[in-house]
């Protein structure tokens, strides 16, 4: 069922901001502003200008952005403009509409005087504050995780693997996009499964515990966010895989890892998380918005069943996996103790120097994931995506939604060298020489 879209009224954005507040206080707020209507692309204020009054985002979406850098993306109900007011310095960020948007606008002497004359604004407005400010601390503390030191002496050389991932939740999409555009990502001699169209799963991974298992490794482990598209294909000899192109960490330490140790193709992500949302950023672009309704519990045999019948509609196999998801459920988290659960094998292109030589040898990598822990949690209703940059590699309508719980192991990437090879800026110019045919490894 398609949840419907509220538009918020100027009464809830003033009760989800100042939530004490009377209803006379409430009034009062309300009355000493002015409604205004702004059309997609007009700006509501500008970095460096004076702070003459604030604004209550009541409908629509605005967009932050510092020195032309995207910031932030933020919907409504909102309030926006507030601490230049407050201290009475210069704007920080210039805001503008994302959308057509509807605001409440209070000058700076209307909210000066309401707070002198009303004692519960001041104390929702402390409230408020406090929130935004606690928001700040802990997206501090997930910073300073960033930048932990993984490395080793001598050589500044990272902590060995294998590296392990604790149990975590990850919001699991399965996407339909252009088979054309997803097949052009292939690498050489890989394909499309046959009768999957252009489907494929985009991953919210929210980490909780990323540690190296290595004897000498620190005893402390990091979080972080990412976002991985994952496409079923199959290898030249007809062997199933994943292939990810791409993968987008908000964590520059698992960027680190995730490169130099395994070769994931890892690129910095921001990603903004809101309550059945989320925003991913590349390169100073808002790239895709996902959202969803309600979240309700799911077994593993109605999970199989539901992600089959979403990969292979026509091919009537939901019964075949509700009795494997029924007898996984019944051997519990045991399954993978013994080894039942499967290894999820991950291909992806990698490039590396080669030790005495000044190139870059572009190679093809398989990475395992060892489960260690599976848990299938909760069914999203009604997913949605929409993607703001029509040249990014994501792209699609989202089909379904899933929440599960894993853990797993990364096992010692396999590499396969290719062909390619890309010389450095010292030899610019000289062909590379002929290397010898690799055969494929045995995957």
């Amino acid at each position: 069922m398609q949840r419907p879209h509220v538009t918020p009224t100027r009464k809830e954005v003033m009760l989800v901001l100042f939530s004490s507040l009377g209803t006379d206080e409430q009034k009062q707020l309300e009355e000493s502003g002015q409604r205004k209507k702004i059309k997609q692309g007009e700006v509501l204020m500008r970095l460096g200008e004076e702070a003459d009054s604030i604004f209550f985002l009541t409908s629509g979406t605005v967009e932050v952005q510092v020195d032309d850098i995207l910031v932030r993306v933020l919907r409504a109900p909102e309030v926006l403009g507030l601490l230049s007011v407050l201290d009475g310095k210069q704007r920080s960020a210039t805001v503008r509409a994302f959308s057509d948007v509807e605001v409440l606008q209070v000058s700076k002497e209307n909210f000066e005087r309401l707070l002198k004359e009303n004692a519960g604004l001041n104390r929702s407005l402390i409230h408020h504050l406090a929130t935004s400010v606690r928001t700040l601390y802990s997206r501090e503390t997930l910073h300073h995780e960033s930048l932990m030191d993984y490395f080793q002496s001598p050589g500044a050389t990272l902590v060995p693997g294998p590296y392990v991932a604790d149990p975590f939740e990850m919001y699991m999409f399965v996407m339909e996009g252009d088979p054309a555009r997803l097949a052009s990502l292939m690498p050489s001699g890989h394909r499309l499964i046959p009768g999957l169209g252009g489907r494929y799963l985009l991953c919210l991974n929210l980490f909780e515990s990323l540690r190296s298992e290595a004897p000498n490794a620190p005893d402390k482990a990091f979080r972080y966010r990412e976002v991985t598209p994952f496409i079923p294909c199959l290898n030249p000899i007809a062997r199933p895989y994943v292939f990810c192109p791409e993968l987008y960490p908000d964590n520059y330490l698992a960027i680190a890892i995730g490169r130099e140790m395994y070769g994931f193709p890892k690129r910095y992500g921001r990603i903004e998380l809101e309550e059945r949302a989320f925003d991913l950023f590349v390169g100073g672009r808002l790239i895709v918005r996902g959202s969803w309704g309600n979240e309700e519990p799911l077994d593993e045999g109605d999970f199989l069943t539901d992600i089959s019948n979403q990969f292979l509609p026509d091919a009537g196999l939901g019964f075949l996996f509700k009795a494997v998801g029924a007898a996984f459920d019944v051997m519990g988290q045991s399954a993978v103790s013994y080894g039942l659960a499967p290894r999820v094998p991950v291909i992806l292109h990698s490039k590396r120097a080669v030790p005495g030589k000044r190139f870059l040898e572009r190679s093809l990598n398989r990475v395992d994931f060892e489960l260690t822990h599976l848990d299938v949690l909760r069914h999203l209703e009604s997913p949605q995506f929409v993607f703001h940059d029509a040249d990014h590699l994501l792209h699609g309508k989202a089909l379904a939604g899933y929440v599960v719980q894993v853990g797993f192991r990364f096992e010692d990437a396999k590499v396969k060298p290719t062909k390619t090879q890309i010389p450095m800026l010292l030899r610019r110019g000289e062909p590379p020489k002929p290397q010898p045919r690799s055969r494929w490894l045995p995957w």
